[in-house]
Order: structure tokens, then sequence, then C-alpha cells
């Protein structure tokens, strides 16, 4: 269950988050990412992959790239969604990691309506990440189940009479910009506690 106290956000609070310069420089970035995405080969351009890596702050050495830009275009040319468990499995295999944020930025690049698995999401929303102590198989499992908790929370937020006020003061700071309720949701969030 997610124990996230949405009330105790003012709407003058969200409105001078989204005031925030931070976020006006990260909606642009995000923007690039996601119209450059539909235009070029990611795992060839090294331009889009420089952008994207900066903006999600990816961090691995060149075979994780590789493996990950190459994937993201193949799924990309297939109109394809990949199974998060699946692309945690592939990684986990060649990399001996579970890489739960970097995946689900994958997801949300090629399907904007995915939340992303991050560990200031998840602090926010006060989800626990899994244990390392836990065999890789059982923190996959437990990777898997706060995915979908995130997935649903987002669901049920975005209609509810708050999602709703957060969504219109975004749009009414931002009313030009095409993307996802998941994702402005996203950004107000990383604006207030990132």
């Amino acid at each position: 269950m997610i124990d996230f106290n949405k009330q105790a956000i003012s709407t003058d609070r969200i409105k001078k988050a989204l005031k925030k310069a931070s976020l006006k420089t990260g909606l642009e970035k995000y923007n690039f990412i996601m119209q450059t995405f539909k235009e070029v080969d990611v795992s060839t351009d090294i331009f889009f992959q420089k952008k994207f890596k900066g903006f999600y702050r990816v961090r691995r050495n060149d075979d994780f790239c590789k493996l990950y830009f190459s994937m993201l275009e193949t799924y990309k040319r297939k109109n394809a969604e990949p199974v998060f468990s699946e692309l945690l499995d592939t990684f986990f295999e060649k990399f001996e990691k579970l890489e739960a944020s970097f995946i689900s930025k994958m997801l949300a690049t090629i399907n904007d309506s995915y939340p992303i698995y991050d560990r200031n999401i998840l602090a926010i929303l006060r989800i626990s990440k899994p244990s390392y102590l836990l065999s890789p198989e059982d923190r996959k499992n437990k990777i898997c189940e706060i995915y979908a908790m995130l997935i649903k929370w987002y669901n049920d937020f975005i209609p509810s009479d708050e999602g709703k006020k957060w969504l219109k003061l975004f749009n009414d700071e931002f009313p030009n910009t095409r993307i996802s309720s998941i994702k402005k949701i996203d950004l107000i969030l990383w604006v207030l506690y990132g």
C-alpha cells in the first residue's frame, strides 16, 4: 500500500513548484528526448544517447548502454511494448543487476503512460525498496510488485479530485505541453521533492 498524503501539499506549493526553472528545464529536456526518440536510430545516435543519459542519469558502462539503446530502438521499430519483468531478466542475465529504474525509463520512453521506478518517487510515496539480502528472484518479484503498485497509484490518483487539480495547475502553467498525465504528475513530484 502506498502511504502518500497528497492533501498535505497546498495549491500554493504546487504553483511555486511549477514556476521553478528546474521544472521548465526538465520539461524541455524530456520533450527533446521524446520527440527525438521517434526521429532517430537511438541505437547509434550519440547525441540522443548523451541527452538521454544526462536526463535520466544513466551512469553505466559501454556494454550496458549498447544493449540498452539497441533494445530501445528494437522495441520502437517493432512498435511493441516490452514486459517489465522480462527486461529485468534480460539485464540481470547479462549484468547480474536488477536495473528496475532504467528498465522503467525504457518503458516510459516507449510508452509515456508508464511511470518511472525511481528511488526519489519511491521515497515520496513512502515505498521501501526491496532488500538486497533477498535472493535475486525474490527481489525481482518484489520489484515487480512495487512497479504494479506505482502503476495503480498513478491510475487511481490521476482521476481523483486532487489529481485533476494537480493536472489543471500544470496545464495552466504549461498549456501547450503534450505529455502524458503520468509525466505531468511525475514532474510535479520531482520538483516538490527532488
